[in-house]
């Protein structure tokens, strides 16, 4: 949690904010990196960040707030994390100079893999070579061999050499964190009912758990409390741990031609025929995600809403990125099958993929052009689809045609592969 969301993040604002403390035998004018010392531009990002909450949804636990107005206003972990493994690629496009923007998005890439609680060799092998080749690059460009610029070089640059190598040894980064240890003591403390000898209650409480998580995980069957809490009274439980949710048409609903050639295809017919069906407007999915869709969400303004119907989906072993207009289901030749009408999101700008290192995935809503029938089970996880600023990338004025860019929360390439060993059948 340190090392990433606190450490790095101050490093790396102090030098775009040029407020690194400057030696008298360096000049701060020749600090290119320093982009943000222009006050106005400062503000304008810190806005644009904090403006970006409602097209992250629910899932992202703190959205970032506006980072120059709350940068020392108790600014949160979680909120740093976010901002900097998520937003900070898309959004310093054009305002970081190319050289810098490019080593930024490379450590960005190799944090994003640490941070994923599943992690193969492959990928070990891939982020020590990064993160190697990150430092080499972070003392050439930022501390450029000076010694009036010594103190840029931190501990915490050199201490992410150490997380691929310790992560084969005692596990991913994310199960030893401070998250994981403050959450637990967080739920320990709240069991603690005596105030008498509270840290041999809480010891004491500690063995507990573990003893009751120990029998969970031998005999599953005892841990009725998970779906309990998860079934709500109205939810059909599906295959592969998803869950249709309300709300539900009172009537049946007349799809439009559109939609019903969007079905049609997916049936491998040609026929012109509108059919009748019953919308859903929410899906739990197996990983704690709920994905909901434009129909659920069309009459809300922009300000109250955290929108979460756009998804990460996954057809013939092909990622992509599509939004939810509904969920239904229907009988086909005897057999119930769970589907969604999704608008799928154009492919991206390969040209910036490649040369973000694959931390920026840019493209375009198509709405009704490119409506597409799935199986829900195809459904993978809830994104954000984040509009880009007018600048560099875009000049598009109005925010609807604009282009957008991704942003995963942390760790959800872990939640993908747990849905593909829990079966996907549907």
């Amino acid at each position: 949690m340190h090392l990433v969301a606190l450490n790095l993040t101050d490093l790396f604002l102090s030098l775009w904010r040029g407020t690194m403390e400057c030696d008298s035998s360096d000049d701060i004018e020749t600090w290119d990196f320093a982009v943000f010392r222009n006050v106005e531009l400062w503000k304008w990002h810190g806005a644009y960040v904090g403006g970006t909450r409602p097209y992250l949804p629910g899932i992202f636990d703190c959205p970032p707030r506006d980072v120059a107005d709350k940068l020392t206003s108790g600014y949160k972990s979680q909120e740093f994390l976010t901002y900097f493994c998520g937003l900070a690629p898309a959004l310093l496009y054009g305002i970081l100079p190319e050289k810098y923007w490019c080593h930024f998005c490379k450590l960005i890439s190799s944090l994003r893999i640490l941070h994923q609680h599943k992690i193969t060799s492959e990928e070990i092998i891939e982020t020590t070579i990064n993160l190697n080749s990150s430092v080499k690059e972070f003392e050439e460009l930022y501390y450029c061999r000076r010694k009036d610029r010594l103190h840029f070089c931190r501990p915490c640059m050199h201490a992410v050499i150490h997380v691929p190598p310790e992560s084969r040894r005692i596990g991913p980064h994310p199960l030893l964190t401070q998250y994981t240890l403050e959450h637990t003591i967080g739920n320990l403390g709240e069991e603690i009912k005596q105030p008498s000898q509270p840290y041999a209650n809480l010891s004491q409480r500690g063995v507990r758990r573990a003893q009751v998580n120990a029998l969970k995980v031998a005999v599953p069957e005892l841990d009725s409390t998970s779906e309990l809490q998860r079934n709500p009274s109205l939810a059909v439980a599906l295959d592969g741990g998803y869950e249709l949710r309300h709300a539900r048409d009172k009537r049946p609903y007349t799809m439009t031609l559109a939609e019903s050639q969007a079905f049609w295809s997916y049936l491998q017919q040609h026929d012109n025929k509108v059919i009748q069906i019953y919308r859903w407007a929410r899906l739990a999915l197996p990983n704690g995600h709920i994905a909901r869709s434009f129909w659920s969400e069309r009459n809300k303004s922009i300000d109250k809403l955290r929108i979460s119907r756009n998804v990460k989906i996954q057809l013939d072993k092909h990622m992509g990125y599509a939004e939810v207009q509904f969920y239904f289901r229907v009988t086909i030749n005897g057999v119930t099958q769970n589907l969604a009408l999704v608008s799928l999101y154009s492919e991206p700008d390969q040209n910036l993929l490649q040369a973000s290192f694959k931390t920026v995935w840019a493209c375009h809503y198509q709405g009704q052009n490119a409506l597409k029938v799935i199986k829900i089970n195809a459904i993978k996880a809830v994104v954000g689809m984040v509009p880009f600023p007018v600048g560099s990338y875009t000049q598009e004025q109005n925010i609807q045609q604009r282009p957008c860019f991704v942003v995963e929360k942390i760790g959800l390439e872990r939640d993908t592969e747990m849905q593909r060993e829990n079966g996907d059948a549907n």
